[in-house]
């Protein structure tokens, strides 16, 4: 069991610990984490679930703020989630990975599983 362990532990200082050593260096406020959040209000679904949400009385867009960063197959992530906020609870509505490096976003499903917009929207309505 101890040589399963230090292999898992090289496995992960050997791959991982670049996606690590940059996720950390990332700040809540900054330029990264808006430019994440602007990624998602483009997407097209986001943008409806924005209107259906503002023509509702006293429902109300949320969104937690880059909730840190997270390493997803050895890419660096910024976790933004969004409710509504229905006034006496928050409903939520989709948790975002959106890539700290180029333009990548996932979408995390029912089961907790980050997927491709690309394959969220040809699951989303099955």
């Amino acid at each position: 069991m101890r040589i399963l362990r230090h292999g898992l532990f090289l496995f992960v200082v050997t791959f991982a610990w670049p996606a690590l050593a940059a996720c950390s260096a990332l700040t809540s406020g900054s330029e990264q984490e808006r430019g994440a959040f602007s990624r998602i209000m483009a997407i097209s679904e986001v943008k409806a679930w924005l209107s259906h949400i503002s023509s509702r009385p006293n429902v109300h867009a949320a969104f937690v703020p880059a909730e840190g960063t997270q390493v997803i197959a050895g890419r660096c992530y910024w976790k933004i989630t969004l409710y509504s906020d229905e006034g006496s609870h928050l409903h939520l509505w989709n948790t975002f990975f959106v890539s700290a490096t180029g333009n990548g976003v996932l979408i995390v499903d029912n089961d907790g599983n980050p997927l491709s917009v690309r394959h969220w929207r040809s699951i989303k309505d099955q």
